[in-house]
């Protein structure tokens, strides 16, 4: 067996990206696949979406076979345990869950983030929730959740330490402020239905919050989160949030991240 991993000249690219893909070594390929013996086994493997246009993939399809291998999210939790327990370390269904929530269910972080998370464990056998937010470089998304849930803890110094690690990243102030105001409509919407609606099945639920099927975990998290408020808090600083984007954007507070650490000590208040 001759196995090829990350074989990336046959994933799928935009057509720019395809016309400074080499023609001649792809027809020497598809020359080379042809002429295999039929005692070799020959695997090509990537990790995202194959080019079914390209010659070798024709030719693969035509010899042999492709196949593509989804991990879903009820599988993942499984899938990094075996991960970890490979590295002999241990982290339980907590740490896994957070480690997942960190990168919003991502299966294409999962490796990378993953051996980030081991290698900064070292000879540690366990991997703990603090190692995870040590290391593990979180979405935009988890993010502003933890951030909202230090505010709802008034933890403002949590929620200030959360804004300059996402502006170090680079993230604009304005996106920031956006996904803050997406997050306080969120739990509204969520203690409403909870309120009114307590026996609203999940994908209804996600249609009423515009969230795709992917995300049904965010349902739990809002669940949770909206207990920190009640619905006047949730409708204050949602009116501060819009104050505040009102004051970015018509120049009356010019350092929009000075405008977005007000807002966090206001909300903490």
């Amino acid at each position: 067996m001759v196995h090829v991993k990350n074989f990336n000249i046959i994933k799928a690219r935009t057509e720019e990206e395809k016309i400074n893909i080499d023609k001649g070594i792809i027809k020497e390929l598809v020359e080379l696949i042809r002429i295999v013996d039929s005692d070799t086994v020959l695997l090509f493997t990537i990790d995202g979406q194959i080019d079914l246009s390209n010659q070798i993939s024709k030719i693969v399809s035509e010899i042999g076979c492709l196949a593509h291998f989804v991990i879903t999210k009820q599988d993942l939790p499984s899938f990094v345990e075996k991960l970890v327990n490979k590295e002999y370390k241990k982290a339980g269904r907590a740490e896994i869950n957070y480690f997942l929530e960190s990168i919003n269910y991502s299966t294409q972080e999962v490796y990378n983030e993953l051996n980030k998370l081991i290698d900064y464990t070292l000879d540690e056998p366990k991997i703990t929730l603090q190692h995870i937010d040590d290391i593990v470089t979180k979405t935009l998304e988890s993010n502003i959740f933890k951030m909202v849930d230090s505010i709802g803890k008034k933890e403002a110094h949590t929620a200030l330490s959360i804004l300059n690690t996402l502006i170090n990243q680079k993230e604009s102030e304005l996106k920031i402020l956006g996904m803050i105001i997406r997050q306080f409509r969120l739990l509204y919407l969520m203690k409403i239905i909870d309120e009114r609606h307590k026996g609203m099945g999940e994908d209804e639920i996600l249609r009423n919050l515009s969230l795709d099927g992917k995300k049904r975990f965010i349902i739990k998290n809002l669940r949770i989160q909206h207990q920190k408020f009640n619905r006047d808090e949730i409708i204050k600083n949602i009116n501060l949030c819009l104050e505040t984007d009102f004051s970015i954007k018509s120049g009356k507070l010019q350092d929009s991240k000075l405008a977005l650490e007000l807002l966090i000590l206001n909300i903490c208040k």
